[in-house]
């Protein structure tokens, strides 16, 4: 349960009594106490062979580093499991779950009527790999390109969901075209810079832990008449152990709509492409700003970021996006401090972040571990080499404002897709893009004050009982909390409010700043940061 944030209730022994007990976890192994225990049993019951429980906590731990802020208003991932037996024990791989809940539920259900398109206008649409067989090759990348139905009426896409039919799939992004490419319908490699130059921007896409994707409220990815007619579907297959005959047909399935949101979304790619992680290194840390001077080119108003989809390879621990105004940092974009290949999921932008202006500088770190490595691993397309990518979903959608990503030390691209690799390599080419706007130093440093997160220690209620109200039943008989043992933080200890402001030094890889991952942190603060597991995980584990 890699950085969970665990609350346990378990009946006793003597199947009268209930006992709940607050834990945490950094690893895949059994979890750890909390040294404060702060989560209270409200009722429990177990009715129907269902088990019934109501706990209340905190919503914001205030400075309990192994608790975390349950937040309105933003959609969570929440985990869970269960078991019989009278100790907190693996669950299996069957006796678990997980979901992604916004724990509002009043606004929750006026914002999915208010989303919803009239019964019977929703559409759904398949785009797929034509029964591909892969190869035993350890790394294949293999594209087709597909035209989008419905193209003489504008659509808006209200869901997406991946079907994925074959193990060895690794991910797979579709891409938007802006002009028609050939081969409809006919897969052929890519790995090496073989798709259509017009179909490059980044639409939507699938890694192990995504599953279906809603869209906001007011805005969706849009197709047809006026916009997008086509698209390829680029996949990664991983087979390292060369296994023969596996028949691919993975891609994405759209659920669709001629009822039209207020705004069409794109997506701009964040991060880097110039990394460089040390071999056997506990932790190296690599931060790219896309500097103001990107965003005041392409935005003339108010832009609101949805969500932030957070992608690295197998040696990634951590990522966030921070976002600074005027030398002041705001709240971050959402953040991985566990991140785990096996487990991506959209992080969706809290409600007190979503308004991006001109002259904006958002800032994305990627931290990884090199441990088990004998040679430098860097950038590349195997699953064994590395990324730093952050695919933010945004709107209104801007024409051309899609890639601010390190391509160069210390050098960020703030343009198209299609313009980025059309650029000549030499010389000239490279200095007409400067000229052009293009391409962009980096600030040698990025110094603004640390955003410093404001407390509210209030507790969740349930709106409504979770218990029949036939079988509701009286508060549990106390059963006394277990003691927690001493155990470290799963993550940093929270600044010093009076901490000194933050330069971010862009860079990284073998010249990367080297600290210990966020688990294993002294207890003296970096200054400028609070730094939280993202992805808010609750357990409930029961024992019947």
């Amino acid at each position: 349960m890699l950085g969970g944030d665990l609350m346990v209730a378990q009946r006793q022994p003597n199947g009268v009594s209930w006992r709940a007990s607050d834990y945490f976890s950094t690893t895949f192994q059994r979890p750890t106490l909390d040294a404060l225990q702060n989560v209270t049993l409200l009722s429990a019951a177990w009715v129907a062979n269902t088990t019934y429980v109501e706990l209340q906590r905190p919503l914001d731990p205030c400075g309990d580093e192994q608790d975390r802020p349950i937040l309105y208003d933003t959609m969570q991932t929440v985990v869970f499991a269960h078991g019989r037996t009278a100790s907190l024990s693996y669950h299996g791989p069957e006796n678990r779950g997980s979901l992604q809940l916004r724990l509002n539920p009043a606004r929750s259900r006026v914002a999915a009527e208010a989303a919803a398109p009239p019964a019977g206008t929703l559409r759904e649409y398949e785009l797929r790999m034509p029964n591909f067989t892969v190869p035993t090759d350890a790394t294949t990348y293999q594209c087709v390109n597909l035209e989008l139905p419905y193209t003489l009426t504008k659509q808006h896409v209200y869901k997406w969901a991946p079907v994925v039919a074959s193990p060895l799939l690794h991910h797979f992004i579709v891409y938007a075209c802006t002009r028609n490419p050939d081969r409809i319908g006919v897969p052929y490699e890519c790995q090496y810079g073989s798709k259509p130059p017009s179909c490059l921007r980044f639409w939507l896409g699938w890694a192990p832990g995504l599953g279906e994707t809603y869209a906001p409220e007011e805005a969706a990815l849009a197709f047809g008449a006026g916009t997008l007619r086509y698209v390829t579907l680029e996949v990664h297959y991983s087979n390292y152990e060369g296994v023969p005959a596996q028949v691919d047909s993975s891609g994405a399935r759209l659920f669709h709509s001629s009822v039209l949101k207020k705004y069409d979304m794109a997506v701009l790619e964040l991060g880097s492409e110039v990394i460089a992680v040390p071999p056997d290194a506990s932790w190296s840390t690599k931060a790219v700003p896309c500097p103001a001077a990107c965003t005041a080119r392409w935005l003339s108003r108010p832009t609101t970021v949805v969500a932030s989809f957070y992608h690295m390879h197998a040696l990634g621990r951590s990522m966030i996006t921070r976002h600074v105004r005027d030398g002041v940092e705001l709240p971050p974009l959402g953040r991985r401090d566990y991140f785990d290949f096996g487990f991506q999921t959209l992080v969706e932008v809290p409600a007190n972040a979503r308004t991006l202006l001109p002259g904006d500088s958002l800032v994305t770190q990627c931290s990884y571990s090199g441990a088990g490595r004998t040679n430098t691993t860097e950038y590349g397309l195997s699953s064994r080499d590395e990324m730093c990518y952050n695919f933010l979903y945004y709107y209104p959608a801007v024409e051309g404002f899609e890639k601010c990503t390190e391509i160069y030390p210390d050098v960020v691209t703030c343009s198209s897709q299609q313009t980025y690799y059309a650029t000549p390599e030499d010389a000239a080419g490279v200095g007409k893009a400067f000229q052009d706007g293009n391409l962009m130093y980096v600030p040698g440093d990025l110094p603004y004050e640390p955003y410093t997160r404001q407390c509210h220690a209030d507790t969740l209620a349930p709106s409504q009982p979770p218990f029949p109200p036939s079988s509701r039943p009286p508060s549990p008989a106390a059963s006394p909390s277990p003691k927690p043992s001493a155990s470290p933080s799963p993550s940093s200890a929270a600044p010093s409010r009076n901490s000194p402001g933050r330069k971010v030094q862009p860079g990284g890889g073998a010249g990367a700043k080297h600290s210990p991952p966020p688990h294993k942190r002294s207890s003296s603060p970096t200054p400028g940061f609070v730094r939280r597991p993202p992805s808010r995980q609750l357990l409930l584990e029961h024992a019947t």
